[in-house]
């Protein structure tokens, strides 16, 4: 009843149909839900609760005013948790500069060793610093609206398997579709993110192992649409 209530005086507010606010209220829901549940009709059937949701507008719409006032909640939860957070954060930074500062030096140190066998202890002491290195906390984020495919992998990896995708814009479509790429689409963290299908993504410096767990909340323009319907990279895979 609450959120049926919210959703009929959004809509007047905006003047927006109540289906807009009622899709977005489902997808900031499904944000925080996803990974967290998972609905069983019977046994053996186990379905995630994330969704993936698109609206169409034409501009000056309102469906800006609408989308950010479904968000409010989670904009003040994330203001509050960066808050209790940025003292600890700040003291593992801290830390860990000490660290490498000190890795740094022996590193260096073990460089300039002359005998065989204190170089081989005084790199294995290395070894070790870095094994210990303290983890600089990572402020938990619900959502994103601007990304490339390989930062949302990172994005779900920092976030414990699961982020939503939210938007009042098209841009994160035509970045997937391959804006920045040359035309070659990579959204297939897309595809395995409805219901957590593997990923492994080999990069520079690590490697990504995940099942990711995506909601995905965007009121576009209708000709956001149209220019997926013409591109040939997105057409036949499922999206």
């Amino acid at each position: 009843a609450h959120y049926r209530d919210f959703a009929a005086a959004l809509a007047k507010a905006a003047e927006v149909s109540e289906t807009l606010i009622v899709m977005s209220v489902l997808g900031i829901i499904s944000a925080c839900c996803g990974k967290r549940f998972v609905a069983s009709p019977f046994n053996g059937w186990m379905e995630p609760c994330n969704l993936y949701i698109l609206a169409t507008l034409p501009p000056a719409n309102n469906k800006s005013l609408a989308v950010s006032s479904c968000l409010a909640p989670i904009d003040r939860w994330e203001a509050e948790q960066q808050q209790v957070l940025e003292p600890v954060i700040r003291e593992a930074r801290s830390l860990r500069r000490n660290q490498e500062s000190l890795i740094a030096s022996l590193r260096a140190k073990a460089a300039r060793e002359q005998d065989a066998v204190k170089r081989t202890q005084m790199f294995a002491d290395v070894t070790k610093m870095e094994l210990e290195l303290v983890e600089i906390p990572v402020p938990p984020q619900i959502y994103l609206n601007d990304v490339t495919p390989e930062t949302l992998a990172t994005a779900v990896c920092e976030q414990g398997g699961r982020i939503a995708l939210i938007s009042d814009e098209g841009g994160i479509m035509e970045t997937m579709s391959g804006l920045y790429s040359k035309g070659h689409a990579n959204y297939d963290i897309l595809l395995k993110g409805i219901d957590g299908g593997r990923v492994r993504l080999k990069r520079k410096e690590r490697d990504l192992d995940i099942n990711p767990y995506l909601t995905v909340l965007l009121v576009v323009q209708p000709q956001i649409l149209r220019n997926m319907a013409d591109r040939k990279a997105l057409q036949g895979r499922g999206l």
